[in-house]
């Protein structure tokens, strides 16, 4: 309701300036139960009837939406119809957008369903809504402006006056020496002329000190509703921006639903690729937790082993150590002093021979786990590097798909001239800069010349093996395969930055 009521204030102030009459009757109305006594006396105060109703309508902008309707039930009360007309939404079902707007989207995008194109017109604010308004306040400012012009010059004619009417500096017509014969000529000119001169003076810059006041308080009134639609327009241009975003997203989709078979089928069939390398992880990874397992298992049986071997080493006073020569030789030694029998070295040394026998078989096996648990982890990165490379080629596509239509297939021209809303000149409080720059291109990398071309060609894809990806062109080809505008940054002399493309300007400072 707020954007609504101050949209139908805004495109109905000329209308009210034209057949709203403002008599004292109707402002005592409006301070019984609209306004406060102060903005009452605020609006009198405007010497025309015209800049009273601009007055008010910036005072309604800044009310709440109850106050506002009031105001509309006040206009009809006082059989005001043709002005309430404005202030009415129609009722006949749901709103419907600007058919000037709905034709201009229409016929840049055929191919969009027309229930979206009517969201995004029915919030579009034409620039046509503003340009009577902001006219206006441009003449509005022109004159203050030159009431300021005029404002210097009397204070320089004042502060000249009083120069010469400044205590202990006498008139010419009041010097002694002046050409005038006779003293009683010099008394009769100093008794009479020279204060009649200086009354007039002095009514003179009283005039022109009442003017440069009038002057300063409408100054200042203009400037206050200046700034006010100065900050509607700026968020009437944020709007529109949002809207812009909108309308190309709607002809990306219209780009993708427009896409060849053939970039389909390649899109198919990488989705394919991708599948298959993610299905090949999964086996790698299960095939990984199987040889782990395995060789986790064949660890502790070789552990195990392990163990027994000591305890029989144990038995035979040797150290953990003990190779077999030691063993055969302690098994000689015990035999000759007969401290064992010769069934239990018997036993012993059987023994010893299967658990070596399995110890062999069991590194051996172990260092097959290895070897297999390695060349899986390898097929495991070659298979994850595949995986990066596809999800990079995927995102790329779309990337990249997306770049070209905003490059090539962007909003038409004409949509986006009528939401560009015309700007207002504040010549009066800007600075004057050097027409001075310096643009540096962020595709081709280069300064900018007036003799280069409008374009510049540049490559999207990486190099590998000394062709370019993009387009297979070998690597001394330098022009590029893919044809863009220039896209500038831009450094003014006073240190501002802005990013352009030639014809729009983004401030990034």
């Amino acid at each position: 309701m707020d954007y609504q009521k101050k949209k139908l204030l805004t495109q109905s102030v000329g209308y009210l300036q034209a057949h709203l009459q403002l008599t004292s009757e109707f402002l005592t109305a409006l301070k019984d139960d609209i306004l406060t006594a102060e903005e009452v006396s605020t609006v009198q105060k405007d010497d025309t009837s015209s800049g009273k109703v601009l007055e008010l309508v910036c005072l309604l902008k800044q009310k709440d939406n109850r106050t506002y309707l009031r105001f509309v039930e006040l206009l009809e009360h006082r059989n005001c119809h043709n002005v309430t007309a404005l202030f009415k939404p129609k009722k006949n079902g749901a709103p419907t957008p600007d058919k000037r707007t709905m034709q201009l989207l229409q016929a840049e995008l055929p191919d969009i369903p027309e229930a979206k194109l009517k969201t995004v017109a029915m919030l579009i604010v034409p620039k046509s809504l503003h340009q009577t308004d902001i006219t206006d306040l441009q003449n509005k400012l022109d004159t203050a402006n030159r009431a300021l012009e005029s404002k210097m010059t009397l204070r320089q004619r004042s502060d000249l006056s009083n120069d010469l009417t400044t205590p202990g500096r006498m008139s010419r017509l009041s010097t002694p020496d002046s050409p005038v014969g006779g003293a009683t000529s010099r008394m009769s000119v100093a008794k009479w002329d020279v204060p009649s001169l200086e009354d007039e003076m002095r009514q003179m810059l009283r005039e022109k000190d009442s003017v440069i006041v009038r002057k300063d308080e409408e100054y200042g009134k203009l400037k206050e509703i200046l700034d006010e639609t100065q900050q509607e327009y700026q968020d009437t241009l944020d709007l529109n921006s949002k809207y812009l975003d909108i309308i190309r997203q709607l002809n990306h989709m219209q780009v993708q639903m427009m896409a060849t078979p053939r970039q389909q089928q390649e899109l198919k069939a990488l989705e394919e690729q991708l599948e298959q390398s993610q299905a090949k992880v999964k086996e790698l990874e299960s095939e990984l937790s199987t040889v782990a397992s395995e060789q986790d298992e064949k660890q502790k049986e070789l552990d195990k082993l392990q163990r027994r071997e000591r305890k029989y080493k144990e038995t035979l006073n040797l150290s953990a150590d003990a190779d077999e020569e030691q063993i055969q030789a302690r098994i000689l030694e015990i035999v000759e002093n007969g401290t064992m029998s010769r069934t239990e070295l018997q036993k012993i040394k059987t023994e010893l021979t299967k658990m070596r026998q399995s110890k062999v078989a069991v590194e051996e096996r172990l260092n097959v786990l290895m070897r297999e648990k390695e060349k899986i982890e390898f097929h495991m990165r070659q298979q994850n590097l595949t995986l990066k490379k596809m999800y990079r080629r995927r995102d790329a596509r779309d990337t990249i798909e997306a770049a070209h239509s905003m490059l090539t297939a962007n909003v038409g021209p004409r949509v986006s001239a009528e939401l560009r809303l015309p700007s207002i000149d504040r010549s009066f409080s800007m600075e004057a800069t050097n027409k001075t720059m310096s643009r540096y291109c962020m595709f081709c990398r280069s300064e900018y010349q007036p003799q280069k071309p409008q374009v510049c060609r540049v490559h999207f894809r990486a190099l590998r093996g000394g062709k370019w990806t993009c387009c297979k062109d070998e690597n001394h080809r330098s022009a590029g395969c893919m044809q863009l505008p220039h896209f500038y940054i831009e450094i003014t002399v006073d240190k501002k930055i802005f990013l352009t493309d030639g014809a729009r300007y983004m401030d990034i400072t």
